[in-house]
């Protein structure tokens, strides 16, 4: 049996599109596990309409905590991991069970297939994924709980996923890359989920923030894991370093008109060092769409800076405190 365990926190926009299609599943035996992460909304009411098993937390403790609590209820030998705003497709979990027949493989990941929204800013963030994801190898040191099975017994053995965030993101690829260390993680491009991704600018920075932030503050205590594909972006070091020299030469053109021309320059970098990227992203969307990306990816980057600073700085002050078992443990 597979067991299907989704976090839920105040989903209920996108919960009753996900688990229609988690109910139409080609592979027969499941069963469908629900964590209400202490939500306010009728998330709950949603879910209790579906032949599922209903798990109410006290209060929000994070996604990692709430798929641990649904892992410890499931039946199932092989638990798969997906998230309440996304869209599996009918022979999802026929692909994945096939991952499954060989006995080596430990957990199985996957990406998104497209965007269930259709704004241009619902679309960047789609392409996005799609354009830093493509070309992974079949075996990947991490993967994304949004798309991810596991061996039950391989998930205990590692004690599942850390539980110190609050909120979603990173408990994921910490996990993942503990069990790559140990066991083979396949990455299934064929088998890709839908997705809703934020519709407001507002929503979609501090996203990003978030996860700049945490993916930072990570790499301060796992170094290595600053190599993993999720993280590797197809550009170079052009890209951080002209998006942080034209700002500072921006501030620097308040005094001589040299260093305004110095910021135009750089600017132009960094455009240039995101031109394959454009190149792609192009070929997809109108070109009335294509300025606005132009200024999604602009705004994004100050998003990332901020995180990326805030983490590091957050990691370096935390160093000496015990962030989680699974950090300390694994990571000697």
């Amino acid at each position: 049996m597979i067991s299907i365990i989704i976090p839920v926190y105040n989903s209920a926009s996108t919960l009753e599109d996900c688990l229609d299609h988690i109910f139409k599943q080609e592979y027969i035996d499941y069963e469908v596990i629900v964590v209400d992460d202490g939500s306010t909304d009728r998330s709950a009411g949603i879910a209790s309409e579906f032949k599922l098993k209903l798990i109410p937390m006290c209060r929000n403790k994070g996604a990692g905590a709430a798929r641990n609590r649904g892992a410890r209820e499931a039946k199932g030998d092989i638990l798969c991991f997906t998230d309440s705003d996304c869209i599996v497709p009918p022979d999802w979990l026929l692909k994945i069970a096939g991952q499954f027949d060989d006995k080596n493989t430990g957990a199985v990941g996957g990406g998104y297939a497209f965007s269930a929204g259709n704004s241009v800013l619902e679309i960047f963030a789609h392409l996005e994924l799609v354009y830093r994801r493509s070309g992974f190898p079949k075996f990947v040191s991490a993967a994304v709980s949004n798309n991810l099975a596991c061996r039950k017994e391989i998930f205990e053995k590692l004690g599942g996923f850390p539980e110190y965030f609050t909120g979603a993101g990173m408990e994921e690829i910490v996990f993942t890359f503990a069990l790559s260390r140990k066991y083979k993680l396949i990455w299934d491009s064929s088998n890709g989920v839908g997705h809703y991704f934020c519709d407001k600018i507002k929503n979609y920075l501090k996203q990003q923030y978030i996860f700049a932030y945490r993916a930072a503050l990570v790499t301060v205590f796992i170094p290595a894991i600053s190599s993993v594909e999720i993280f590797r972006h197809k550009n170079n070091i052009l890209q951080p370093l002209s998006f942080y020299l034209s700002h500072f030469f921006l501030l620097l053109s308040v005094f001589s008109i040299k260093y305004g021309i110095l910021f135009i320059l750089f600017l132009f970098l960094m455009f240039l060092s995101n031109l394959n990227f454009l190149l792609f992203i192009r070929k997809k969307i109108s070109l009335f769409s294509f300025w606005k990306v132009l200024v999604y990816i602009y705004i994004r980057n100050f998003a990332w800076s901020a995180g990326f600073i805030t983490g590091i700085a957050a990691g370096i002050l935390r160093r000496k405190r015990d962030l989680s078992r699974i950090w300390l443990e694994t990571y000697k």
